[in-house]
């Protein structure tokens, strides 16, 4: 455990800390999906705490893998790529983060005031994080739909699923971020396009470290996010532990997210333009062109800023697919 838990006399609802500390990359994902699946109407919401031990990659639910990742490059690196039950991007995890998972049986949601649009519950359960920046002297601010940012950069990214019984709604705290790891761990055809997309993670994405000048002690901002939880969703946090149950699922699904069929489970046709959000205003859309040349449109704030090209190619195809790009960004 990490730091000390703040105390309420006041609550609206008992929330269950599980308290992880330091974990490998798979337990930090296995147990929160663990204590999700598990986890029956009317049992209590459990919140989990953790910095995974070293990098890896997390990919949305509904990613290709093989599509969105330099799959090489991080097996040389020993960097293990994870597919998530949570839907989103690709996102570059490590030890410099401190993660929150926050898993609420659907009986316990009117309880804390949320609402039933997924939209609507982001702000309210995004509040303990940013009243933790605040704390720590940065003045972050929630942005539609699911960022925290400070003057337009994002300093945390949010995300939610249904599992099971359970909403599940997963955050983080950046004490520090490796911009340049981010952008190389993604997969690029050419890597010009893998520099401006750097430019822009390191121009859009902050970090504690950057804000304050240096990166904050781990226990403070363990203690600053606790007292976030407390205060802004008024509730009182009982330390607990896994149930010999949850402990036995979360083995389990260590095992499953290892392995290669569900890392692989779901690829996308190369006529389906890929994604990439740098944070909520800032994305890019690629596709590539009939002889395999990509084309990369950035949409910043809703309108085209950009248009990339990344090789000799028919000028009137790369027109049409341009146009198919900037319709799909619906800018």
């Amino acid at each position: 455990m990490v730091g000390s838990l703040p105390q309420r006399e006041l609550c609206e609802a008992r929330v269950r800390l599980l308290d992880l500390g330091r974990t490998t990359a798979l337990r930090s994902q296995a147990v929160y999906h663990a204590v999700a699946e598990c986890a029956g109407a009317d049992d209590p919401p459990t919140l989990c705490i953790l910095h995974p031990d070293r990098p890896y990659v997390s990919i949305g639910y509904h990613q290709d893998a093989a599509r969105e990742i330099d799959l090489d490059y991080c097996r040389s690196r020993g960097i293990p790529v994870i597919r998530r039950r949570v839907g989103g991007g690709a996102v570059l995890l490590d030890a410099d983060q401190l993660f929150f998972h926050l898993l609420l049986p659907h009986k316990r949601l009117a309880a804390l005031g949320l609402t039933r649009r997924f939209d609507e519950r982001y702000a309210r359960l995004a509040a303990p994080a940013i009243a933790a920046y605040r704390a720590l002297g940065v003045p972050a601010a929630f942005r539609p739909v699911n960022d925290i940012h400070v003057d337009g950069r994002k300093i945390g990214g949010t995300g939610a699923a249904d599992i099971e019984e359970c909403f599940v709604f997963v955050g983080s705290m950046m004490l520090a971020f490796d911009h340049a790891l981010m952008a190389r761990v993604l997969r690029f055809a050419d890597e010009g396009m893998r520099r401006e997309v750097q430019r822009s993670i390191e121009r859009y994405v902050t970090s504690l470290e950057q804000l304050c000048g240096e990166k904050p002690d781990l226990a403070m901002v363990h203690d600053a996010l606790l007292a976030g939880f407390c205060k802004e969703l008024t509730v009182e946090l009982e330390p607990g532990h896994l149930s010999s149950v949850e402990a036995s699922k979360a083995a389990e699904l260590e095992a499953l997210f290892a392995s290669e069929d569900w890392l692989n489970r779901i690829t996308w046709s190369r006529e389906r333009p890929r994604a990439l959000a740098i944070n909520c205003a800032v994305r890019y859309l690629e596709a590539l062109t009939t002889n395999g040349v990509t084309v990369a449109v950035r949409v910043v704030e809703g309108a085209v800023d950009s248009v990339r090209v990344g090789g000799a190619a028919d000028g009137a195809e790369v027109a049409t697919l341009t146009r198919k790009l900037i319709a799909a960004a619906g800018a």
